[in-house]
């Protein structure tokens, strides 16, 4: 078995960013095991992971999915594979209808209509509804490619619909944002998940033994992640 494990997604399994650099993220831990080819970048949404798979020719060993938020579109005038950002100021003109947003907007500054617009276009369209089960099964075509398939979306689909998930691909239940947040940690003062990988120390290692298990010793479960470590 071929013992490189391509990664792709967003902050979740973003490689050598730290936050907190007295601790080893799960991302480090699996080096002890493979050959680790890493393409994740935080903030990007699906279309970033669509995108590597035509320019990159992401190929051979195993792969791992990140699947992010289905919200983060990358419009033609955003430049940053980031897109968190645009996702924030849509959310919050939709909620508050405020323009109140920090020195690092700035930019967007002259974008905010219409990114709201965009964005509420998108919505209204139905697409954020349909684009989850597009995507996933479009990533689980290359079932031929790779050794094992999994991916593990940042959020709930409660819609997702696949017609086909073949032997060697698995599609995670648990979302990691459920996971990350039933930790209950609490960000820094200066609003900072201080966490890598938004998991703390206990939980990567769960996760590590469960990727380890599931590419290398053939076994797939749901792990129990550890809750409340504030």
């Amino acid at each position: 078995m071929n013992n490189v494990l391509n990664i792709v997604g967003d902050s979740f399994s973003e490689g050598g960013r730290h936050q907190n650099k007295n601790e080893i993220s799960y991302i480090e831990l699996l080096e002890k095991k493979f050959t680790i080819k890493n393409y994740s970048h935080h903030g990007v949404g699906p279309q970033y992971i669509f995108e590597k798979f035509i320019n990159e020719k992401i190929s051979g060993g195993n792969l791992f999915i990140v699947f992010p938020d289905i919200h983060r579109i990358k419009f033609n005038y955003l430049s940053d594979d980031n897109v968190a950002s645009p996702v924030f100021i849509w959310n919050r003109l939709k909620k508050d209808k405020e323009y109140n947003f920090p020195e690092s907007f700035e930019k967007y500054e002259r974008k905010y209509e219409k990114i709201y617009k965009d964005f509420e276009s998108f919505e209204q369209s139905n697409m954020f509804s349909i684009l989850p089960t597009l995507y996933i099964q479009y990533f689980l075509s290359f079932y031929n490619t790779f050794d094992k398939i999994l991916i593990w979306p940042t959020s709930f689909y409660h819609n997702l619909k696949l017609n086909f998930i073949p032997e060697n691909c698995k599609v995670m239940h648990n979302n990691l944002n459920r996971i990350s947040k039933l930790e209950n940690v609490n960000k820094n003062e200066n609003g900072i998940d201080s966490r890598n990988n938004h998991l703390s120390r206990e939980n990567h290692e769960i996760m590590c033994d469960f990727l380890i298990d599931f590419f290398i010793n053939d076994i797939f479960y749901e792990p129990n992640f550890k809750k409340n470590l504030s």
